[in-house]
């Protein structure tokens, strides 16, 4: 199978993934299962430029966040134990993960409560999850009848309904908030203090409920801010109003308004002419607004130095500016800190320390900061975040920064007992993201496939088919359709991977060969036919390996000294020395031992291995000409491709039951079962002996035509094909039916219907330079340069 691809060493620019064809394993890696007839962008391996977050959590519940990366897609970390985070169960998340039930989505808002979370999209669309147990989540639900929801849910019927469009939304601990582009605001969960501003006392509101707000003609809401139990709303014009839970005056309304709940927004005064309120922020007992000159006020309690001065009393009932020589341009607060980014890009901290949320090192935590100082190690910040015990802080290129408590993994990295004091890096951005190695694998054509590839930062991520542990990522999940990076395996400095059927293998930058995934025909080479692993086995064979390549039961391997060896399934003879016993130790091919063999392939049950002086050798099953030999005879030893013997070949790939080859002159040859014209020529059932394709630049589904089109790389997967043109676009050609030849072709892919007969562009591509291509059983993938619009 043609699965394997080592990148070219080209540096600098970044490149991008793209995949289609089958998905009912999550193979394409596009987080959901669902077929794809044209080339999607793989989004997840190609690094995370944040651009937002939404922080949770209390003093009761550790904290879950939810981030916007790439500007618009849905990703979530840390405390589970409700649902909160979205991706389908309770389990807690040490790195960002994509929600897959959404990822389609583009969303512009987003919002965390106590365990909670809630989400609007570009169309104005709401989205809940988590805990229901005060009715946040809006639904409507009777008490009692369901208290989590573990995937986004929408909200729907009246108020957003047809015609209506949410612009904005907000979450307290148990309550929520969602703005109409009318103008109009909705609340519902808990009001045990008025902080829904509905005007009653009723306990809880398990539906939208519209708030009465006095706003001036023209003013809307701008943003909403929740502490626990009390928020604070900025208008369009700049106004503030308050409501809720007023114990220590965290509503800022002045001496005179008492320590009494607020049931109605009430208008915040105070502030002096000439200030204007860009941002408003509720902490946990106290409040804080950001000014258009870059001042902070605040007010309510400053039990923990939390309002950034000292004060002769705990309490400040209204708002008074913060001193401090700094112009801040961002603002955030937690349970009782707060941190604020300068027009500089620079972060200042102040308020408790008592879980090193403040930054700013083990040696230096204290009871408290009373003024603002600053967080060393940090520049060019452009947003920062807070939650109970947590700080965040996102760069201007969209990389992520975190430090707090830490023990469900909230930071967005692998969960400590002890707090991070100092800022730890969560998400970095490549400026030169590339795919050192990519694979797609699968040889049955309606299995299920999985694959993988290698950065060139050293990540290596797997997805798709997992019921034989071939991810190597640990889970039990048998289909996975979200890219997940593998730890264990980047410390392993891998160069190339290979996707079979039901194992992987990849190779060390010292040459060491490593497997996992299923061995029940011997196939990770360690000896026995025990049970599966996901664990990597180093497997033992003389010399430095140079190639590896998987077939549905058996392994290939070249050395860089020239030598092929082979183990696992051999009942056709695939393993090429001489009989047909399974084999679970490499086996050496002695047969091709006076060759210099530089590459070798592995189809389903039949093997290739390409010379130095650009020979072919074939062995194994060949009931469909795979050999190319003229018959359909079966061999257990190598044989030269005769027919070959007067054209250099550069490249081999084998697919299921049929064989690509590229010649160093770029034309390609093909042969073996035709029945789905995958070998993209005129030909019978079968081809018995390689043909020439002619690859054309004019794209068409039953001619050629145009200019001719050297090849540069082939692939051969289950019933389809690809090619790689010198002119950088992708050319496919085979069946059709799952879209593995990127497009739909016009019929049911039944008999010789459905099918593209000659190579063609995948169009979809067409304005991006590709790079490198890999065919599974049904599915396809492709790299390119980045191209200047990436929103396919």
């Amino acid at each position: 199978m043609a699965g394997r691809f080592a990148a070219a060493e080209e540096g600098g620019s970044k490149e991008r993934l793209w995949s289609w064809g089958l998905n009912n394993a999550g193979q394409l890696g596009v987080v959901d299962l669902e077929n794809r007839f044209e080339p999607t962008l793989v989004r997840v391996i190609q690094g995370k430029e944040v651009s937002g977050l939404a922080v949770g959590g209390s003093d009761r519940k550790e904290s879950h966040v939810l981030a916007l990366v790439f500007g618009t897609k849905l990703y979530a970390f840390g405390d589970n134990s409700q649902g909160q985070l979205g991706v389908g169960d309770n389990l807690d998340r040490e790195g960002l993960a994509p929600l897959p039930s959404v990822f389609a989505n583009d969303f512009v808002g987003i919002s965390s409560g106590e365990s909670h979370s809630i989400a609007v999209t570009r169309e104005g669309e709401v989205f809940v999850w988590g805990s229901n147990e005060h009715g946040q989540l809006g639904l409507n639900l009777a008490s009692g009848s369901r208290s989590t929801a573990t995937v986004p849910e929408r909200l729907k019927g009246e108020p957003f309904g047809p015609g209506s469009k949410v612009v904005g939304v907000a979450c307290g601990s148990w309550h929520s908030f969602a703005w109409l582009e009318s103008g109009e605001l909705f609340a519902w969960g808990d009001n045990s203090y008025g902080q829904l501003g509905i005007g009653s006392s009723k306990k809880s509101v398990s539906g939208p409920v519209k708030v009465k707000l006095p706003l001036a003609g023209g003013e809307t809401v701008r943003s909403i801010s929740s502490g626990g139990t009390h928020n604070l709303l900025l208008t369009t014009g700049g106004k503030v109003y308050a409501w809720g839970k007023n114990d220590y005056s965290q509503l800022g309304l002045g001496k005179n308004a008492g320590s009494g709940s607020v049931h109605e927004p009430t208008l915040v005064k105070g502030l002096g002419r000439g200030v204007s309120v860009q941002k408003v922020v509720a902490g946990q007992t106290f409040g804080a607004l950001l000014t258009t000159k870059g001042e902070v006020y605040a007010f309510g309690d400053n039990s923990a130095l939390q309002l950034g001065s000292k004060l002769s009393s705990a309490v400040q009932k209204e708002p008074k500016v913060m001193p401090s020589d700094a112009k801040f341009k961002d603002l955030s607060c937690g349970k009782l800190h707060c941190l604020a980014a300068t027009t500089e890009g620079l972060v200042f901290v102040w308020g408790t320390d008592s879980y090193g949320q403040l930054g700013l090192g083990a040696s230096k935590r204290s009871l408290g900061v009373d003024k603002p100082e600053r967080v060393g190690g940090l520049e060019s910040i452009a947003k920062v975040f807070a939650s109970a015990t947590g700080s965040y802080a996102v760069s201007a290129r969209g990389e992520l920064y975190a430090w707090g408590k830490n023990n469900a993994g909230q930071l967005g990295i692998r969960s400590t007992k002890n707090p991070k004091s100092e800022p730890e890096t969560v998400v970095e951005v490549s400026e030169g993201s590339r795919i050192k190695s990519m694979s797609a694998g699968g040889h049955a054509f309606q299995y299920e496939g999985h694959s993988a590839v290698i950065m060139s930062s050293g990540e290596v991520y797997t997805w798709g088919w997992n019921f034989f542990a071939q991810l190597g990522n640990g889970e039990s999940e048998s289909r996975q359709g979200i890219p997940h990076a593998i730890p264990w395996l980047a410390r392993l400095n891998l160069t190339s991977i290979a996707c079979g059927q039901f194992s992987t293998a990849a190779v060390t930058e010292e040459g060491e060969l490593y497997m996992w995934g299923s061995n029940e025909a011997g196939q990770l080479g360690r000896g026995d036919f025990a049970v599966t692993t996901s664990d990597p086995i180093k497997i033992p064979i003389q010399g430095k390996v140079k190639a590896v390549s998987i077939g549905y039961g058996h392994v290939l391997a070249v050395t860089t000294e020239g030598k092929v060896f082979s183990w696992g399934k051999n009942f056709y003879g695939q393993l090429g020395v001489g009989d047909h016993r399974d084999k679970a130790t490499p086996q050496p091919v002695t047969h091709l031992q006076e060759e210099t063999v530089v590459d070798v392939s592995a189809g389903q049950y039949h093997s290739l291995a390409l010379t130095a002086k650009g020979g072919v050798f074939a062995w194994g099953y060949n009931r469909e000409y795979e050999l190319g030999l003229n018959d359909n005879m079966d061999r257990v030893l190598p044989q030269g491709v005769t027919t070959l013997r007067n054209r250099k070949i550069s490249q081999v790939s084998a697919g299921s039951y049929h064989n690509l080859a590229l010649a160093e002159d770029g034309s390609i040859l093909s042969w073996g079962l035709n029945n789905y014209e995958q070998l993209g020529r005129v030909a019978d059932k079968y081809g018995k002996f390689p043909g020439s394709v002619s690859v054309t630049a004019t794209p068409s589904k039953e001619h050629q035509g145009g200019r001719k089109v050297r090849a540069t790389k082939v692939a051969a997967g289950g019933w389809h094909s690809l090619a790689l043109g010198e002119d950088g676009h992708v050319y496919s050609w085979g069946r059709c039916h799952f879209g593995q030849v990127g497009s739909r072709c016009d019929a049911d892919g039944s008999n010789t219907k459905g099918v593209q007969t000659f190579p063609a562009r995948v169009v979809q591509l067409e304005g991006m330079r590709a790079t490198g291509i890999a065919a599974g059983a049904a599915h396809s993938m492709a790299i390119t340069a980045a191209a200047e619009e990436e929103e396919r």
